[in-house]
């Protein structure tokens, strides 16, 4: 798994994702967004605002708990 936490304006936190998305499958991973990090984060889980097409790209970092139960 990679973690993403992406900071700055929305194009700056959306081509931030996107280099962690092209890493990813280079490297044959699953990327969690934690778009509520820091004080200078957007703010909000973005899977409220978007939608993944990516079937290993998760948008929403509350998803990570649930998400490591059913790994084990």
């Amino acid at each position: 798994m990679l973690l993403c936490r992406p900071r700055g304006g929305l194009n700056d936190m959306l081509s931030q994702i996107e280099r962690c998305c092209r890493y990813d499958e280079m490297t044959d991973r699953s990327v969690i967004v934690d778009a509520q990090f820091g004080s200078d984060s957007y703010g909000d889980e973005f899977d409220r605002y978007f939608i993944s097409r990516q079937t290993r790209l998760i948008l929403s970092a509350s998803e990570r708990a649930s998400l490591r139960f059913r790994l084990r």
